[in-house]
């Protein structure tokens, strides 16, 4: 059995910034601990997993070191490579909370399915710079729009008006998307 990471691709169709992924993005706790990986690197896995002797394990899937980021590194990483620096990012999670946390985050312990199947060949830093390269003409553009994204982001954030210090991510997106 093959346990993803939070799978990310150098493609920018792949994860567009549209305003509801960036609604999302903004209501998970900034200090969420997300472990990526690379697309081509979760292919590279499952194929080694075919013809390996690991049968009946349950193997965790994510890149490199470089790959253990948290939710705000994430953004703003990823908002950068598409050529918006300077946005603000959500809340941290509220540490006496089980419930005010995204569960799809977290670092994994991936050193076994590295060993068995060698799957990790594109650290962080290099799909944010394919990323970039891919973004194309695009990056130019909204470097110069940038100054208005932010302040429309802003305006629009999960958070804007809403009582409290710590994320709420379960109103947040209840508020934006319905009950879940």
């Amino acid at each position: 059995v093959l346990r993803l990471g939070s799978v990310f691709s150098a493609d920018p169709a792949a994860q567009p910034l549209t305003a509801d992924n960036l609604y999302f993005g903004a209501a998970l706790p900034i200090d969420g601990r997300l472990h990526t990986v690379d697309t081509r690197d979760v292919a590279a896995a499952f194929a080694a997993a075919v013809h390996s002797p690991a049968t009946g394990e349950i193997l965790h899937i994510g890149g490199d070191d470089s790959h253990l980021i948290d939710q705000e590194t994430l953004f703003r990483d990823v908002s950068a490579a598409h050529g918006i620096t300077g946005i603000r990012a959500g809340r941290h999670g509220d540490p006496t909370s089980d419930d005010g946390w995204y569960a799809a985050g977290d670092w994994l312990d991936i050193a076994r399915a590295q060993q068995l199947l060698d799957f990790q060949h594109y650290t962080w830093p290099e799909i944010l710079d394919e990323l970039r390269s891919n973004v194309g003409w695009k990056f130019a553009a909204a470097e110069m729009t940038a100054p208005v994204v932010r302040k429309v982001l802003e305006r629009r954030s999960p958070y804007r008006g809403q009582p409290g210090t710590y994320a709420d991510v379960w109103d947040a997106l209840r508020r934006r998307f319905g009950e879940a």
